[in-house]
């Protein structure tokens, strides 16, 4: 029985490289994201490559997609959890709450309807288990290497 993961994200990026990478370790890969053109190019010339073009801030595509994939590969092993966005970054007062809630629904609901549907299928299956793995986003206020978190309060006194 071949080892199986789902890859959030898989069309770009970081999970697009991680997919390649499980690809060529001989893994039955999901690939999932929204661009199914971009994950044709992937999957192609890979026999255990399985496109899943969904949106995972839309729960019935996530469920839909997961469900496609059990039924092709038949189990799962592991989900890596990738899928994210970055929006405009600036100071808080600054970002457009239409940017904090994209990022927040992308980032956050997205992570957890996969994580969700992957428990769902591992729970189900003869030999229950598997792992997941997510990929943690930083906030879009932050930029560059890390500045938001590195800065320290400047003391007021010179106690």
């Amino acid at each position: 029985m071949s080892r199986s993961i789902i890859i959030t994200g898989a069309s770009s990026g970081i999970g697009q490289a991680t997919a390649e990478l499980f690809l060529a370790s001989g893994w039955t890969v999901g690939l999932l994201a929204r661009r199914a053109e971009r994950l044709e190019a992937i999957a192609a010339g890979h026999r255990r490559a399985i496109v899943l073009a969904a949106d995972v801030t839309k729960p019935d595509e996530v469920t839909a997609a997961f469900d496609h994939f059990a039924a092709q590969a038949g189990h799962l092993d592991v989900l890596f959890n990738n899928a994210g966005i970055f929006t405009a970054s600036g100071l808080i007062d600054e970002i457009a709450l239409e940017d904090w809630y994209a990022s927040l629904y992308v980032n956050l609901t997205g992570m957890f309807l996969a994580a969700r549907a992957a428990f769902a299928q591992m729970r189900k299956q003869v030999l229950m288990g598997g792992r997941s793995s997510t990929m943690a986003l930083l906030p879009p206020m932050c930029h560059g290497p890390i500045p938001c978190l590195m800065r320290r309060p400047r003391r007021r006194s010179p106690v």
